[in-house]
């Protein structure tokens, strides 16, 4: 792992070396093939190592409770953006004391035991 200062991330891009990731990091090399992102780095790691559940099912899944947790960061992001302090707030109150432990619970029962 290395950290892309400007001049590195301009002159890959312009190589065309990010191609694979529409010029955007991340970008993983396997095999001299390229994949780019961060999801479909993510759950090609989650196959290759064995974190993907043991049937397409149990991968369904995983998929689900993934896209559930972008769903939480979303609509927190939502309240993050919200520009009055006072709203603000307010919002992040309760979104940290009623709805994230609303939505926790609604995935909680999503999950096979």
């Amino acid at each position: 792992f290395s950290t892309l200062i400007t001049p590195e991330f301009d002159a890959m891009k312009e190589s065309g070396e990010l191609d694979a990731s529409m010029k955007k990091a991340p970008m993983l090399e396997v095999d001299g093939k390229r994949i780019g992102q961060s999801k479909a780095i993510e759950r090609f790691l989650a196959r290759e190592f064995g974190f993907m559940g043991a049937d397409s099912v149990e991968a369904a899944q995983i998929d689900q409770l993934c896209e559930t947790v972008i769903d939480f960061k979303n609509a927190y992001q939502k309240v993050k953006g919200i520009q009055d302090a006072m709203e603000k707030e307010a919002a992040m109150k309760k979104w940290f004391e009623e709805d994230l432990p609303a939505h926790v619970a609604l995935a909680e029962k999503s999950v096979p035991p």
